[in-house]
């Protein structure tokens, strides 16, 4: 089973049209974990659609006003893995 980072950021790279990111580069969550929804060129709507995705996955729910703070990819990964 794949670990949390990297099962989000499968997630995360399904909305992502860059070839250059691949879910299943080595320490591709090292190198992405700081990024911003804005640094993929994800838009708020598709952001909205991953956010609840994830939250699915996960078996959570992300509250709007915690959902504008997970800004990076590093601090959903920490948000999740609090709540899992």
């Amino acid at each position: 089973m794949l670990s949390t980072d990297h099962r989000i950021a499968e997630i995360l790279l399904s909305y992502v049209k860059h070839e250059q990111f691949s879910p299943r580069a080595n320490d591709l969550f090292a190198e992405i974990q700081d990024f911003t929804a804005a640094d993929f060129g994800i838009n708020s709507v598709d952001a909205q659609g991953m956010l609840k995705k994830i939250a699915d996955e996960f078996g959570i729910e992300i509250p709007v006003e915690d959902a504008e703070k997970l800004d990076t990819l590093r601090a959903l990964t920490d948000y999740i893995q609090a709540r899992s």
